[in-house]
């Protein structure tokens, strides 16, 4: 019985997973050859901002996390297609954590002290980045 409400699922998510394979595939087509700048013209952006260093970096950075998305997007309805149980058994397994986790006392305290430990940490690492990438000249960009 099991097997067959499976089978459903995976034929009332076949249209939708290949639409999203479909559409990340046009993403990173997208992303490898659109022209950003003249994108970013076109919508307003000063494009003499985009003609140093600092701007070609950027450009870089959102062609580098567009692509990403795409294959991202590409891949998991594959990953879905051949592992279709993956979701349940992922959100079991979150469902055995979470209980064992109510019953650890402290368990609520510590995640939060590590959540915001992790926090500054990496508020800490992004001020050092900047710090770096700009040589301490916090006050010339203004």
């Amino acid at each position: 019985m099991e097997a067959r409400q499976l089978h459903n699922w995976d034929i009332r998510l076949r249209l939708p997973n290949i639409a999203v394979f479909l559409i990340g595939i046009a993403l990173l087509v997208f992303s490898l050859y659109a022209d950003w700048a003249a994108i970013l013209k076109a919508v307003g952006f000063p494009v003499s901002k985009l003609s140093g260093q600092r701007g070609q970096g950027d450009l870089a950075i959102v062609r580098t996390l567009s692509t990403i998305i795409a294959v991202l997007s590409m891949v998991s309805p594959v990953i879905l297609w051949i592992y279709p149980d993956a979701i349940t058994r992922f959100s079991k397994m979150v469902e055995g954590f979470i209980s064992t986790a109510a019953q650890v006392p402290g368990f609520t305290a510590v995640s939060l002290a590590v959540l915001v430990l992790m926090k500054t940490v990496l508020q800490l690492s992004l001020y050092l980045m900047g710090y770096k990438a700009y040589a301490g000249d916090d006050f010339a960009r203004a």
